[in-house]
């Protein structure tokens, strides 16, 4: 990564720095989050048939305006393989990968089966056995939440492709299949030659263990209807290990992209860029530089050499996936009248500086010498019915400078609210989070 030459405004870095860590939140606030988020994983394990796991901006440890949060479900009772060839004789079924005619990122499953005990009924399976992706968009709300468990109406109000959104807050609740083993087309992700280090070697292992999702998600290639027969692979959980080994700049770098998507390119211009964009965007950037550049003093010029780097693949045309690079992101996404425009705006933040800055609404204060807005604010809302144990937990945490708004908390709030009380969502698991935090 190459930094820029120019001359800053004297200790801007260390200033924007010290900005961005009171409305994002200190290094112990995102470690904070995050400690929240793995305990949250832990508490909703409802069913041994299924692995849970949260994913998105809030579990990456951000409470920025608009965050998501994803709720997956994992199926532990099918998990899919990566050839036939490597399907156990002794099983009556089994299910494994199908590359062909799927592009980049996407699969087909096929059912292989020595007889038909075991195979659920209600899944669909075309002429050739590739099993449709429909059913499981539907499987959290129809199937799988226990009744006796929770109340179904408290998650879902409506179904948005794959995904059942929740009455709770902006979260979306999505069942997935999990591979087998590390897929064949992203083994070059493992073995790449990386100059830098990053990731380590003991992470990378981490991930390729806890492996790869299939999310019933088909591609819409041409502007077509999505295929109903595709699974998208997901590396959200590799995707969340790697953003939990960022050093606290690189957390701020992510943070200022995303502000400068949303309340510059997305005001000027819709259906371009994304935030997966900017998090692929800087996945590459920092496994092409040395650590010792990302660090408090030169988190802009961090910044800006990240807004130079996408402005270079906006102009070629190509943003590869960071797991398979020969996935190409924005593919037919970008016409010439937008990436003119888009390549403009990117361009302020070369040519003006520091002073770009300047556009993100959320700054102002930056440069207008007041006040910073504080990224924790005290319980404004009074919840009925949470749990006695829960609520004082969870409010002692936000004392302690857990940071982030109310709507961190509101899954758990939810939950706990709406939860019978014979569900072993136990004490034991929300003192874990103290125990900690407490040891930051």
């Amino acid at each position: 990564m190459e930094l820029s030459s120019e001359t800053l405004e004297p200790n801007f870095s260390l200033e924007l720095f010290d900005f961005l860590s009171k409305i994002v939140g200190s290094e112990k606030d995102v470690r904070a989050r995050r400690i929240f988020f793995k305990v949250l994983d832990h508490a909703l394990q409802y069913s041994p048939q299924w692995r849970v796991v949260t994913s998105g901006s809030k579990a990456e440890g951000l409470d920025l305006p608009g965050s998501d949060l994803d709720i997956m479900y994992i199926n532990q009772v099918d998990t899919v393989y990566n050839a036939k060839s490597e399907v156990p004789s002794d099983l009556p079924y089994a299910l494994y990968f199908d590359f062909e005619n799927t592009p980049p990122g996407y699969v087909h499953i096929k059912l292989h089966q020595n007889n038909k005990s075991g195979i659920q009924t209600q899944h669909m399976y075309s002429d050739n056995m590739l099993l449709a992706n429909g059913h499981y968009k539907r499987l959290i709300q129809s199937m799988y939440i226990d009744k006796d468990i929770y109340d179904e109406s408290m998650f879902f109000t409506e179904i948005h492709g794959p995904c059942s959104s929740s009455i709770c807050g902006s979260y979306d609740f999505l069942s997935t299949y999990e591979c087998h083993s590390w897929p064949r087309n992203a083994a070059e992700w493992i073995t790449r030659p990386r100059s830098y280090q990053w990731p380590q070697t003991e992470l990378i292992e981490d991930i390729v263990r806890d492996n790869v999702l299939l999310a019933p998600i088909g591609s819409k290639s041409n502007n077509k209807k999505e295929d109903p027969y595709e699974w998208r692979m997901s590396f959200s959980i590799a995707e969340k290990m790697l953003i939990h080994s960022f050093n606290h700049t690189q957390i701020l770098c992510y943070a200022l992209l995303k502000y400068t998507l949303k309340e510059v390119i997305h005001r000027k211009i819709k259906g371009t860029m994304c935030s997966y964009n900017m998090k692929t965007l800087l996945f590459w950037m920092i496994e092409e530089s040395q650590i010792y550049q990302w660090q408090p003093n030169r988190l802009f010029e961090c910044f800006q050499a990240c807004i130079k780097r996408l402005m270079f693949f906006v102009q070629n045309n190509v943003l590869p996936n960071y797991f398979i690079p020969h996935n190409n992101l924005i593919e037919g996404k970008i016409d010439v009248q937008k990436k003119t425009l888009l390549l403009s705006i990117l361009q302020t933040y070369v040519t003006n500086g520091t002073h770009s800055l300047r556009q993100i609404q959320t700054f102002s204060s930056l440069f207008d010498n007041s006040e910073a807005p504080l990224s924790s604010e005290l319980f404004s809302s009074k919840y009925s019915n949470v749990d006695s144990t829960i609520y004082p937990i969870l409010h002692y945490m936000h004392g302690i400078g857990f940071g982030g708004s109310n709507t961190i908390y509101q899954p758990i709030y939810c939950i706990m609210a709406h939860r019978k009380s014979s569900h072993a969502l136990t004490e034991a698991s929300f003192r874990f989070v103290i125990l900690l935090v407490d040891a930051m």
